[in-house]
């Protein structure tokens, strides 16, 4: 921060650019709903919470659609489908 001889003070202001791998295909992900998507992965789920780590990791929807088995629901993007078409109409 700087300030000039009248007193104003200037604020540099740096836009930060993010960027995600799909952790299925490894390509990068283009913030464009519905993704980015993110999973949480924890380890020990049925112990104590000490005994737990996390770690999300990103996809594209497609790609969870394409490697989730057929008969797990994925009614998060159900919801986003809904949403979709309602603003649509």
């Amino acid at each position: 921060m700087q300030r000039n001889n009248c007193g104003t003070v200037w604020v540099r202001v740096v836009l930060m650019f993010t960027e995600y791998q799909c952790c299925f295909c490894g390509q990068s992900i283009e913030p464009v709903g519905p993704d980015v998507g993110g999973l949480l992965y924890t380890t020990n789920i049925d112990r104590l919470p000490e005994k737990q780590h996390d770690q999300q990791l990103w996809c594209h929807a497609r790609c969870l659609k394409q490697h989730v088995h057929p008969s797990v629901p994925l009614y998060v993007l159900d919801l986003v489908e809904a949403t979709a078409n309602e603003e649509s109409e």
